[in-house]
């Protein structure tokens, strides 16, 4: 007995099975194969030719060119020289302006430790309260600068 071929779906052929082949997609997934390997044999072509276009146009030009040997001849002639105004003079030695004053080594007292809640509540503040007049005034620049209108009515 020869062993039967087996006939085995593609994956394409279980994906339409029972579905509607005539409308395009099939046609692409059978194909698709084939594109794939066109256009990376058209792609490894181009890169081939942009890597060895430099390499052949140098082997080219190498060829081309033409060396020619020249020489240049120069006649020194003799020039007058110019005379060179004389160098300014020297500075001065320049003065010491300002006296040095060696510094002097003083022992700083520094206060130890920070001060306690006690001694900051028994303190006297420094800074008063604000008055009536200056919340008036800071209440009616506020109401201004808001737009409102109790700043423009009188007694208020």
């Amino acid at each position: 007995m020869a062993p039967e071929k087996q006939h085995i779906e593609s994956l394409e052929d279980m994906v339409f099975k029972n579905r509607n082949r005539e409308y395009g997609a099939y046609y692409l997934r059978m194909r698709y194969r084939k594109y794939v390997t066109v256009s990376l044999i058209i792609g490894v072509f181009i890169i081939g030719a942009v890597v060895a276009y430099p390499v052949i146009a140098s082997y080219i030009n190498k060829n081309r060119l033409i060396k020619e040997q020249t020489s240049v001849e120069t006649e020194i002639l003799n020039m007058p020289k110019e005379e060179l105004p004389p160098p300014p003079p020297p500075p001065e030695a320049l003065e010491q302006k300002v006296k040095f004053t060696a510094p002097v080594v003083v022992n700083d007292t520094v206060e130890e430790g920070l001060a306690t809640q006690d001694e900051l509540e028994n303190k006297p503040s420094t800074e008063l309260p604000p008055t009536d007049e200056e919340i008036k005034i800071e209440e009616t620049c506020r109401d201004l600068h808001r737009g409102g209108r109790a700043a423009l009515i009188p007694g208020r």
